[in-house]
């Protein structure tokens, strides 16, 4: 079944490299299990993301890491996801794509093993269809045979170059984080929803609002507005929440914009202004997150 894969699609330049037609040795394969998983350039929140795969979709596992973090191949191309949303699998059957040997003479085996029968001889001319993966050896089907070659021995197509292309177009959150920016240094206001002034929730509120989105007008009630995600897994657009010193519940709320930042209007800063989910107030008072439907 053809991958679905939807592109955050927020990266302006090619400022990364992309493997084209990936060759790597595979440890078995992974299910998604969040509902949108993020794809990334490289192992930390703060890479580009290449794109979204929701749950259910399969991928290919290269490499784990202590960090939390796996290396994957998703059509052809090798990025990163958190381990946390991936099910693991030594052996899976999925439709991996399309694929080349490179090398000659290369053995075309009746099973995922170095001591499995010989079915068939392999060359650089060969395109297989990759359909599963077992460890290190990738399923295979050629000439009429299913088999099993080594995955020293195949290179990956990318199959759907215009969804993992660096240069793609904005998406909702990345329009509503440009729009947002124009509001920077607009005075607090409690109980403001307008340019005039905005509180924490007025701004989220108001933003939403000018590309049609109707969510709740106080930040406790806007934690409802959408679908819980994680703080590693964060996308543009995406509503971020606090609690206050004094108090375990949604105090304060605004709007990720990327790179660990987020967008708000801030009582204690007294106006419309970035800053950073590290700093030490914001990361000791996360909440969580939420992702509205932008369709």
């Amino acid at each position: 079944m053809k991958r679905t894969a939807r592109i955050i699609a927020f990266i302006l330049a090619l400022s990364f490299s992309l493997v084209i037609g990936a060759s790597a040795k595979t440890l078995g394969g992974a299910v998604i299990t969040a509902s949108n998983l993020n794809f990334r350039s490289s192992p930390s929140t703060d890479a580009s993301i290449l794109a979204t795969i929701t749950s259910g979709e399969e991928v290919v596992v290269l490499d784990t890491y202590d960090t939390g973090w796996c290396k994957v191949l998703v059509d052809g191309v090798e990025g990163y996801m958190y381990s946390t949303y991936l099910e693991m699998h030594e052996k899976l059957d999925f439709d991996v794509g399309h694929a080349n040997v490179t090398g000659n003479g290369v053995r075309l085996r009746s099973a995922d093993s170095w001591d499995s029968d010989t079915i068939g001889w392999l060359y650089s001319t060969d395109a297989l269809a990759v359909t599963g993966v077992s460890g290190e050896w990738f399923k295979v089907d050629y000439a009429g045979n299913t088999g099993y070659v080594h995955s020293d021995y195949i290179k990956v197509s990318e199959e759907n170059l215009e969804l993992t292309r660096a240069v793609v177009t904005y998406t909702k959150g990345m329009e509503m984080a440009d729009f947002a920016s124009k509001f920077l240094g607009t005075p607090y206001v409690y109980g403001g929803s307008a340019p005039g002034g905005f509180d924490c929730s007025g701004f989220t509120y108001y933003i939403y609002k000018q590309f049609g989105y109707t969510i709740n007008r106080r930040a406790s009630q806007q934690w409802y507005n959408g679908t819980q995600v994680s703080r590693e897994n964060l996308q543009i657009g995406d509503l971020v929440f606090f609690s206050s010193s004094y108090s375990t519940s949604i105090e304060h709320v605004g709007m990720y914009v990327g790179n660990n930042q987020f967008i708000h209007s801030s009582s204690g800063g007294d106006c419309v202004k970035y800053n950073s989910l590290s700093d030490w107030y914001y990361d000791t008072h996360f909440y969580g997150a939420v992702r509205v439907d932008l369709g």
